[in-house]
Order: C-alpha cells, then structure tokens, then sequence
C-alpha cells in the first residue's frame, strides 16, 4: 500500500490498514511475469477522520518501481478492499490524590510526575470521558518530606497507551514543614479488662513528628501521649500491643 498521500484529521492517528487479499495470481508470460516485485494499492484522501474501507485497482510494479504492462497477463482479482483503520489521539495528564495526614495536607505538597502525561488511541467515545489518569493515592501521613514514589500507569479499557511508559515516578516535597524524632514517655492505657493489671515494659516510644518550621520547636516530649487500648487482651502474658499517639 502506498499511502503517502492521505492525510489524516487532527486529533486522529492511523492504526493499522489491511486488505481482502494478502496475494495476487499473476499469469502470463515468464519474461513479463518474472519483472513483477509487487502489487501495490494507492490511496488518496484527505481529513480523514473515521476508519474508512474502500474498493481500489492496484497496479504491479517492478524491483525499481516502475509500472508492468498488464495486457498479456491474467490476474486472479480486479481490485483490492482496503481497509484503514482510524483511531483518535489525546494526550491525558498523569496525577494523583492526596489523603491529608500527618500534619500535611494536599496543598503543602509540591508534586512533579515524570512522565507529565501519556497519548492514548482509542474509539472517541472512549477518548472523550477520559480527562486525567489518576495514578494511585498518597497518604502524606505515611509519606516523608522527600519522597519519591513509582505508579504502574492503568489505562482504561479499550484504550491504547500509544506512548509507551508502564510506569510513572511521582516526587513530592512537602514545603514548610520539618521533622523531629521525639522520645514520649508518657504511655497509658485504656480499656484494661477487669481484675487485671497493665504496665509497660516499654519506657521510651520513639515518634516522628511533622509540623511548620513555626511549630515544630515548640513541641517535647511531654506533649505526647502514647495511648495502648488494651480492650482486646483478656488473658495474663507480655504482649506487643499498637498504640495511638496524641
């Protein structure tokens, strides 16, 4: 197929051509015969915007290009159904949600993804409800102050990710905020089963805290409260148990 001169509609994108036949039968004489390379079909269309199927003659030509004289030959087929197989094209951007924690919240968080977006091809009523591909959630309050993440790309179904990438690394920079790693001592216990007693073992709860550069100094150890919810315990031994830090 030659199909140098058909040209496409904005927005849309040329996915794959195929035709009726995948041969032709050449018979006649061998010194005419022996010259052929090809058949080959030609198209000529413009602002082609759907997929399109169409009848055409074809041509035979020789290893340089030139045409075969045909009039002393049969050939098994008149003409060959070309189809053309139109998709449309749109680049979406790439992002992702934020669950606000940990004393951060979408609007402190600097975010670069790379890629920015990704093409997909696809029918366009498929195309046309697809605005931005979300990643995946972020919980800030599992997420350092530089962090730098990796997301598998999901794309929806019936659409091709002409681009490429699988794979998109998210950075995120939380502005304004710092860090410190506090010792809290002060660990209670709440919800003790009856006729039993409670005591830590454990004397120091290391705790990692994030607030404004204003904030974050005037927080010590003895704002925090380690709280051990023991409801669930209602035999004597030494357990392991999860706490809330207030």
């Amino acid at each position: 197929g030659d199909f140098s001169n058909v040209r496409i509609a904005e927005g849309f994108m040329l996915d794959s051509t195929s035709f009726d036949y995948d041969s032709i039968t050449v018979e006649g004489p061998e010194s005419i015969v022996g010259t052929i390379d090809c058949a080959q079909v030609t198209l000529d269309r413009s602002n082609v915007d759907k997929t399109i199927t169409e009848t055409v003659s074809y041509v035979l030509l020789d290893k340089d290009g030139n045409q075969v004289d045909t009039s002393e030959l049969t050939l098994s087929a008149d003409a060959v159904e070309v189809t053309m197989k139109i998709v449309k094209y749109k680049v979406v951007p790439l992002e992702v949600e934020f669950i606000d924690g940990g004393g951060a919240t979408g609007a402190d968080a600097d975010v670069d993804i790379d890629p920015k977006s990704i093409t997909l091809a696809g029918d366009a009523t498929v195309l046309d409800s697809v605005n931005t591909i979300v990643l995946g959630n972020v919980d800030l309050g599992a997420t350092d102050n530089n962090a730098v993440l990796s997301f598998d790309i999901k794309i929806p179904n019936d659409a091709k990710n002409v681009s490429g990438e699988e794979s998109a690394t998210v950075t995120i920079k939380i502005k304004n905020k710092r860090t410190k790693v506090i010792g809290a001592t002060n660990i209670a216990f709440i919800n003790t089963p009856d006729g039993f007693d409670a005591r830590s073992i454990t004397q120091l709860v290391q705790t990692t805290v994030r607030a404004s550069n204003t904030e974050i100094d005037r927080i010590a150890a003895n704002n925090l409260r380690v709280v051990a919810d023991l409801s669930e315990y209602t035999q004597a031994g030494t357990y392991q148990v999860p706490v809330t830090i207030y």
